[in-house]
């Protein structure tokens, strides 16, 4: 004899069933969570799994000499498959700063709008004194599109008030994968 509890909904709605397994030797134990109205997930839910990833690859060099925000051509499309998803941006990189005491701000952009304009999106690379400074770019961001349309992500930068010359995959050695990630909620 199998042992089940059956709930049904007060209104006459769907019910739900409690069945112990079939045979003793499969014995389980379900423990509830120690919080108040909590939420059981299944194993199909799908909260924090990775849903899908998209990459760019680029190496070929760009600069800039632009006080103003400039695209460096390094771009990923994604679309989220639910308007809850999060967006997880990732990129690595080394910039080649040309001028001596010059900063580049660099910042994600989701199509026109700078995800660095609370300083969380954005990264300031600073030169010090003597040309040909090296600086690595690393970025990571959590993004919220709120959508199930198309979007675009882009890097972009600028220098700051010292001008100068910076520069991005400097030499073809230099690799830049820019990586999107839809991450369910």
């Amino acid at each position: 004899m199998t042992a089940k509890i059956k709930l049904n909904a007060a209104s006459g709605g769907g019910s739900f069933s409690l069945q112990a397994p079939s045979s003793s030797a499969n014995n389980r134990v379900f423990t509830l969570p120690d919080s108040a109205d909590a939420t059981i997930l299944t194993s199909t839910a799908s909260l924090g799994k990775i849903l899908q990833v998209q990459s760019t690859y680029n190496n070929g060099q760009v600069s800039t000499t632009s006080s103003s925000w400039t695209t460096t051509g390094v771009t990923v499309s994604i679309t989220p498959s639910a308007t809850n998803s999060k967006i997880f941006l990732t990129l690595s990189n080394s910039h080649y700063n040309g001028t001596n005491n010059h900063h580049c701000y660099f910042a994600y952009f989701r199509d026109s709008t700078n995800l660095g304009s609370d300083g969380n999106g954005q990264q300031l690379v600073t030169g010090g004194s003597g040309n040909g400074l090296w600086n690595t770019i690393s970025m990571v961001y959590l993004d919220s599109p709120n959508t199930t349309s198309s979007v675009t992500y882009s890097l972009r930068w600028k220098l700051g008030s010292q001008g100068g010359t910076s520069y991005l995959m400097y030499s073809s050695s230099m690799n830049l994968v820019f990586t999107a990630m839809e991450v369910a909620a």
